[in-house]
């Protein structure tokens, strides 16, 4: 029997997480693979290291062999989402000004995603 916890969503620009699990009697590894490569492939030892390809829903596949005395484990798939990233403008509150100044020149500066702030 395999036990695999549920992973946490994960923001896109984390690059890749590690997963794991535990198995059965027969002392071979979890290997991970991935139902969803658009959004997420597997690498490394066994599959652990999760790499995030795409905003969406990763779904892994947790495998076991079994050996001359234990059958393969029962295949467990967890899920989870693969967001964007949340950004932040900043934006100082501009000064009060006389009708009669004319224009006023506002600025802001935004999150991580390099597109300007628009007003």
């Amino acid at each position: 029997m395999i036990s695999f916890p549920q992973p946490p969503d994960v923001w896109l620009g984390a690059g890749s997480v590690t997963v794991s699990a535990t198995g059965g009697g027969s002392g071979n590894p979890v290997v991970f693979t991935s139902a969803s490569p658009g959004v997420c492939t597997t690498s490394g030892p066994d599959g652990a290291t999760v790499t995030l390809v795409a905003v969406g829903t990763c779904t892994l596949s947790a495998n076991q062999a079994g050996n001359a005395n234990y059958g393969a484990a029962a295949q467990v798939q967890r899920s989870f989402q693969v967001t964007q990233g949340a950004q932040v403008i900043s934006f100082p509150q501009p000064p009060d000004v006389s009708l009669g100044a004319g224009s006023v020149t506002v600025s802001a500066t935004g999150g991580g995603s390099g597109n300007p702030v628009v007003f």
